[in-house]
């Protein structure tokens, strides 16, 4: 049993991000006035491990708000009804700026679709057209399955301390594919 620890992932470039086409009858659209309710809806279906009020979503958002429309994305169904969605977020690590994706979501009847492979294909093109050059993200060391498909992103290990080597010492025991010691991008201190 693996243990929940946050783990970093990054993808050093952007280029060649993995395309994936969404399958029929399934839509993205871009952030509209009052999305606030479907991300607390969807994120609240998708994550036992950590609850997101409307006051979370205002201090992750709120500050830069008016740039949600060409960030945040939202996976529709068949009737045009939110069932994912993700950010095209940013943050500042390590001093360096990277496109941030945040928050891959997608409601639980409709996993297995083969539906977060296009949602995150769409989130990395829309940050290279923002024009990001790399990517991180963060997960939780009991999300298997998310790291698996981020892997296949070409997101790799990013060792921050000890504990990230031990959880990712776990992860890779649980992996088909383990992260090759040559993959994991660890920080070496002087």
């Amino acid at each position: 049993m693996i243990a929940p620890h946050q783990v970093l992932m990054l993808r050093p470039s952007l280029d060649d991000f993995p395309q994936h086409s969404l399958p029929h009858p399934f839509t993205i659209r871009w952030y509209q006035e009052g999305d606030e309710q479907h991300w607390l809806a969807i994120k609240a279906r998708t994550d036992r491990f950590h609850h997101a009020d409307l006051t979370y979503y205002l201090n992750t958002y709120g500050a830069h708000a008016q740039l949600l429309p060409q960030r945040q994305a939202f996976l529709c169904d068949a009737a045009a009804q939110p069932i994912g969605t993700t950010t095209a977020w940013f943050e500042d690590f390590a001093g360096q700026p990277y496109g941030k994706v945040n928050w891959v979501c997608i409601v639980p009847e409709a996993q297995g679709q083969g539906l977060a492979k296009p949602l995150l294909s769409a989130i990395g093109q829309r940050l290279r057209l923002l024009g990001h050059t790399r990517a991180l993200l963060y997960t939780l060391s009991t999300r298997l399955v998310a790291i698996q498909l981020y892997q296949k992103f070409g997101f790799v290990p990013r060792v921050r301390h000890a504990a990230d080597g031990e959880a990712w010492d776990d992860i890779n025991q649980h992996l088909p594919v383990p992260f090759r010691a040559s993959e994991v991008i660890e920080i070496t201190t002087t």
